[in-house]
């Protein structure tokens, strides 16, 4: 009853804010906030719908309800009911950069967001998110975590069973009567909290085409009303058929409804460069993860984007453990482990490496996405590991150090002559270095190097300051 008299009185902007909990949950057992000051801007959510589609029992509704977009509320019907479940308070939010709003474009290999700036891509991978909260999880911890370490977009897989048998119903959630339901107040939830998505539609080849599509658009239906959602169709599309289905729908007039999309193709080499594969506006290459290559291999995403002419976003790179919580994965040397139960997986605990690895990537690539254990299976890392939180404060240290136009400045390096840094061979143990420069700023990183060594300019640049505790990762300056 109270659904339906708030749905007359205001069917297009109807709004009950849940408190910070599990969609479902919150729904089932309440309570819901009024649209205060504090809340204004988050998205409305259509109550009618919610709890219509959702609910089969009464409801406590404590609140109001905003109409029309405005400040003017009127007190929410409120039905004869078993008393309000409390909710305790949230963490307050501690963020590294401010909260994300409004549309990305893409721009030739960069991002722009609505101001003409360079857009930067600081992903994290929370691939089990949105099963956790479609049923009923609090999923405050995970937002908190990247609102902490300065993450921008979660790249999550709207179906798929990482993380083990305990989801098995998030198979095929499209089955769901509620799937656009939960899937929009998922999407809502992030864009309240100042986050992006990237939304990983397909992680297997066991549907049809015609099906699919529909479950393409679909997704596209809801992403296409929200500000804040990137639209992958495939994860890893080279495995398996996933390839030939793939190619199949590129035929069938998915209408992609001005969502920034990413088909999942890996471009293949040639020669020196790669060469050019369909591409949708973005790309999502998933660079090698061997120890020799990993701390240098994102310079190879400015020879993608050369090939495909869009941004790209290293979008899968080596995970990160913390070995001690997962029995199965085995120690590889040279801090690499392996998943020893299925053979399969690549992680490490090399911070070096990793930070090598993420400068890199700052100065040549759109973006980079930390791939985690513990984001795989969509939650934040626990006090067990110590590890995974340590290495991705690293990683934010670089987003603070370098940048989001770094990855616009000329390329520099040792071989090309002018190099910004005092560099000789041997002071790499990769044996390469490289530099972005921007007007009269450069950033260089020297990957993995040499006990001892000590940043220095040259050709009349200076040091301005190195990375604290990753004195390879330079910034410099010159009259």
């Amino acid at each position: 009853a109270a659904a339906k008299t708030a749905s007359k009185a205001a069917p297009s902007e109807t709004c009950f804010i849940c408190n910070d909990i599990g969609f479902r949950r919150c729904l089932g057992n309440g309570p819901f906030l009024a649209c205060s000051p504090n809340v204004q801007s988050r998205p409305p959510l259509r109550l009618a719908l919610l709890i219509a589609a959702t609910l089969a029992g009464p409801v406590v509704l404590t609140g109001s309800v905003r109409t029309g977009g405005g400040a003017q509320s009127r007190p929410a019907p409120v039905p004869t009911a078993p008393p309000v479940v409390s909710v305790p308070s949230q963490p307050a939010v501690t963020r590294l950069f401010p909260a994300e709003r409004g549309r990305i474009r893409a721009d030739g290999s960069v991002f722009r967001d609505e101001n003409g700036g360079i857009w930067d891509w600081r992903g994290a991978t929370m691939f089990m998110l949105p099963a956790r909260f479609r049923r009923g999880e609090d999923i405050t911890p995970q937002i908190r975590w990247m609102q902490k370490h300065g993450v921008n977009v979660a790249r999550v897989f709207i179906a798929g069973t990482q993380g083990g048998s305990e989801f098995n119903e998030y198979i095929r959630p499209w089955e769901d009567k509620n799937f656009e339901i939960w899937l929009g107040a998922f999407f809502d939830r992030m864009a309240a909290e100042g986050l992006r998505v990237e939304a990983t539609v397909f992680t297997s080849d066991d549907l049809d085409a015609a099906t699919a599509k529909q479950v393409l658009q679909r997704v596209y239906n809801v992403a296409s009303t929200r500000w804040n959602v990137f639209v992958e169709w495939f994860n890893e599309p080279w495995v398996g058929r996933r390839q030939a289905l793939l190619d199949t729908l590129m035929t069938m007039g998915v209408d992609r409804k001005g969502v920034l999309s990413a088909y999942g193709i890996q471009p293949e080499r040639e020669g020196e460069g790669y060469k050019p594969c369909p591409v949708l506006d973005y790309v999502t290459p998933h660079l090698p993860r061997d120890r020799e290559g990993f701390p240098r291999n994102p310079k190879e995403l400015m020879a993608i984007q050369s090939a495909v002419r869009v941004p790209a976003v290293n979008d899968e790179p080596l995970g990160v453990i913390d070995p001690a919580r997962y029995r199965d994965w085995c120690d590889r040397g040279n801090s690499q482990w392996s998943n020893c139960a299925n053979g399969g997986g690549a992680r490490t605990t090399d911070r070096t490496a990793l930070v090598s690895h993420f400068a890199i990537c700052r100065l040549f690539g759109a973006g980079c996405t930390v791939h985690t254990q513990a984001g795989l299976e969509g939650r934040a890392p626990g006090p067990d590991e110590p590890l995974t939180e340590s290495l991705m404060a690293a990683v934010s240290e670089v987003w603070r150090f370098i940048p989001a136009d770094a990855q616009s400045g000329r390329y520099s390096a040792p071989h090309l002559g002018r190099f910004p840094l005092a560099w000789a061979g041997g002071d790499s143990l990769i044996n390469h270095a490289y530099a972005r420069i921007v007007g009269d700023r450069a950033f260089a990183v020297n990957p993995m190097p040499r006990r001892g060594w000590v940043a220095k300019g040259t050709d009349g640049w200076t040091t301005d300051g190195v990375m604290a505790n990753s004195p390879f990762v330079v910034r410099l300056r010159r009259p």
